[in-house]
């Protein structure tokens, strides 16, 4: 589905992006919550900057998501333990995927993430800042970072703390003011790692040109820059 918004955008903005899905779901449906700020070239059938994470949910994923979309549902980790010993299993295999697809349909200049997604494009940029390239997603210079969060598995929280403020990466964060899981925890990535931080007055949810049109052209400015 391509919006008319996106239908006036340039068509290949998007096309040096990685996008990251959230928490069981899957490359499509983000494609469908992303259509006001790529262009029509990259919102379409096969688009390698859409992917699916390598890990098949081993649970359900939300009502709403279940009543309007098919399974397979993906997930780039599933947390396990609990707030005093966090633990992300599989997280290791999926930046490791990433670092694989990014060497075959690469490079990517920029990521975008939502929820899960947007915890893991915030550990993808901090790794990039710490160590260059080495890191999975080596040319990044901007991250869009939508009702994410800061990894709390000690392993990859101390990645965070040890970079501190990006230097060299721009980061935009945008999160719903009535987004309850996420408000709290998007506003502590912020003090970690900086950028810009937006709020709209919705849930938890990527910002459209309806919900959130301020946000979608600061989007549309950094994917473009």
């Amino acid at each position: 589905v391509v919006s008319k918004m996106a239908a006036s955008l340039p068509a290949t903005l998007g096309s040096r992006t990685l996008f990251l899905h959230g928490w069981r779901t899957t490359g499509d449906i983000l494609k469908f919550q992303c259509r006001d700020f790529v262009g029509k070239d990259v919102n379409k059938k096969g688009s390698p900057n859409f992917i699916n994470a390598p890990h098949v949910a081993k649970g359900k994923p939300t009502p709403e998501i279940e009543q309007f979309f098919e399974p397979p549902f993906y997930e780039w980790f599933d947390g396990l333990g609990d707030q005093s010993n966090p633990k992300y299993e599989g997280i290791e295999e999926s930046l490791s995927y990433i670092r694989d697809y990014a060497l075959k349909h690469g490079p990517f200049t920029h990521v975008v993430g939502f929820s899960q997604g947007g915890c893991m494009a915030a550990l993808l940029a901090a790794l990039c800042e710490r160590d260059g390239e080495k890191a999975p997603l080596p040319d990044l210079k901007g991250a869009v970072i939508c009702s994410g969060f800061a990894a709390r598995d000690p392993e990859y929280a101390a990645v965070l703390q040890s970079v501190g403020k990006l230097q060299k990466i721009k980061m935009i964060h945008v999160v719903g003011t009535m987004d309850v899981m996420m408000i709290n925890r998007s506003t502590e990535l912020h003090h970690l790692l900086g950028g810009d931080f937006y709020e709209f007055m919705r849930g938890h949810e990527v910002p459209n040109k309806q919900t959130d049109p301020e946000s979608v052209k600061k989007i549309i400015e950094l994917l473009s820059s």
